[in-house]
């Protein structure tokens, strides 16, 4: 295909030439031909050398480009790979933009003023103890035998002058105690006699003081008063509430 385009070529000028006047031989036409398509080729090959210079002095001017973007490349990649094992060990970890439940989130307040610390927790006041003891008033007189002729004569030396075996003492006994235990609480000397049971509460005093009922008549005895009032109770089943005046006393006549 070549040598016809050149065949053609020679035709036309050959003709030319002939028209001019001018003639030159088929060899030396094919020779201009070579020279001619020998000097295009040089032409491109220098315009391809020439394009192939600029990069190269392009690239020598950015002699960092290339090798930043290889780094870039691996930077990315060890970034990647470092960044895996701290997501999988992260997984019990707050993320970096989410507040710890240790630490307060700032965001969340106010510029400009203190936190305050929340109110301290009241306790409700308690109700104050009741007392587990009280404390009554006893006395212990036997007035009616002084000079009494009726009193066995036995019972005569242990009868107080004035008549006052225990004078007004103040006692302290058990919340919910009785007479009788007020009477005990006073630790008298021999201690008072009696009968019954404190269970049962039916106790009755027999004696005090070595005087014994009966020491001055058949209906003579011993008794008390809560108040200045005689309770028709034994003296274990009346309960005491504090604060009163008991007075054990010996009469003539128990039923009067």
């Amino acid at each position: 295909m070549k040598r016809f385009v050149c065949f053609l070529l020679s035709l036309i000028i050959a003709v030319s030439f002939a028209g001019c006047g001018g003639f030159e031989t088929v060899e030396e036409h094919n020779k201009k031909l070579e020279s001619s398509y020998g000097s295009s080729e040089s032409t491109s090959s220098q315009e391809s050398s020439s394009s192939h210079n600029e990069e190269e002095e392009t690239t020598e001017d950015n002699p960092g480009s290339g090798s930043s973007q290889e780094a870039g490349g691996e930077s990315s990649k060890s970034g990647s790979a470092k960044q895996t094992p701290s997501t999988k060990s992260g997984g019990n970890q707050p993320a970096a933009n989410q507040p710890s439940e240790d630490q307060p989130n700032s965001a969340q307040q106010p510029s400009g003023q203190t936190p305050t610390a929340p109110p301290a927790e009241t306790t409700p006041s308690q109700a104050p103890e009741t007392p587990q003891t009280i404390q009554v008033t006893i006395s212990v007189q036997c007035k009616a035998l002084v000079g009494n002729n009726n009193l066995a004569e036995p019972y005569r030396p242990y009868v107080p002058s004035n008549g006052y075996i225990q004078g007004t003492t103040q006692v302290t006994i058990s919340k919910n105690g009785t007479v009788f235990d007020a009477l005990q609480a006073l630790n008298l000397n021999p201690a008072p006699t009696y009968t019954g049971s404190v269970k049962r509460k039916d106790i009755y005093i027999t004696s005090i003081h070595h005087i014994p009922e009966k020491a001055c008549g058949d209906q003579s005895g011993w008794k008390y008063k809560v108040n200045g009032s005689i309770p028709n109770l034994s003296c274990s089943d009346y309960t005491l509430q504090g604060g009163e005046t008991i007075e054990w006393y010996y009469a003539e006549h128990v039923f009067d």
